[in-house]
């Protein structure tokens, strides 16, 4: 489970927090968003906007972001 365990009972801090990180280009952080925005875990579910964080930890070198664009 890719929350942290302080914040599995409260996902809208947690995108909050990857939010933050995503701004100081933290691929990792723009993977977790995707994750979060595609499965509509404390945010909207957004498509769009879970494969633009998908994209956005891909052009910084996640590993697994590309495979989560096809």
């Amino acid at each position: 489970y890719y929350l942290h365990h302080s914040h599995k009972d409260n996902p809208q801090k947690a995108v909050e927090y990857f939010k933050k990180a995503a701004e100081l280009k933290c691929p990792e952080s723009h993977y977790y968003l995707g994750l979060l925005f595609e499965e509509g875990i404390g945010a909207r579910k957004n498509v769009s906007t879970a494969k633009k964080h998908f994209k956005a930890a891909a052009d910084l070198g996640h590993k697994l972001a590309p495979d989560k664009l096809k």
